[in-house]
């Protein structure tokens, strides 16, 4: 298999076990796009709130999702550091946040592990401190759990919980805190200055 067929072959797959895992919980309606060719994002998790009960009264919220799959890990690891782009790493932050999974897969597709990242503001903002310059950044990503539906849930109900209280102070937060540590009093802080 050529290499084009082999890093098609590999999307294809890695959208498959995402998909197949999330159902599992039967509270996650995943729409992620096969050969998906939308910029900076893959596709979105729509997270209910009764097993089974997908109709609209028990709709919760939207997870946007970027996912990437790969054969060049070793699946069987607790633990794996990916490139993610700082652009996109920007629009992450901008719109709220994501999740990034990767699906690492063996060679022949049959065994294979996701691992994620949940990527909100403060976290990214983390992440881009003094390395804004660079084009991509290593993140470390933690094994998801894929046969505990429990603790996938407990992921995207805090994602979302904290998504929401997140939302335009992570920026404002962090150059507060900045100040801080460059000896600037509390007196000497106007508040009204990380008011947007």
């Amino acid at each position: 298999m050529n290499n084009t067929s082999k890093n098609i072959v590999t999307e294809l797959m890695s959208v498959c076990k995402l998909k197949e895992c999330l159902l599992k919980t039967q509270k996650i309606i995943p729409v992620i796009n096969d050969m998906d060719k939308e910029p900076i994002w893959d596709g979105s998790l729509y997270v209910y709130k009764g097993e089974a009960d997908i109709v609209n009264d028990s709709f919760l919220d939207r997870i946007p999702i970027q996912l990437k799959g790969t054969c060049k890990f070793n699946y069987k690891n607790s633990k794996i550091s990916y490139p993610i782009n700082v652009s996109n790493l920007n629009h992450y932050k901008k719109d709220g946040g994501v999740i990034f999974f990767v699906v690492v897969m063996g060679k022949s597709y049959n065994k294979f592990s996701i691992f994620y990242k949940i990527l909100l503001p403060f976290d990214i903002l983390r992440i881009l401190n003094n390395k804004e310059s660079q084009s991509s950044i290593n993140v470390q990503m933690d094994k998801f759990p894929i046969d505990n539906t429990e603790k996938m849930m407990s992921i995207f109900i805090s994602f979302i919980n904290n998504k929401g209280k997140q939302s335009g102070t992570a920026e404002q937060g962090l150059q507060m805190r900045e100040k801080l540590y460059n000896g600037v009093s509390k007196e000497e802080l106007n508040i009204k200055d990380f008011i947007s």
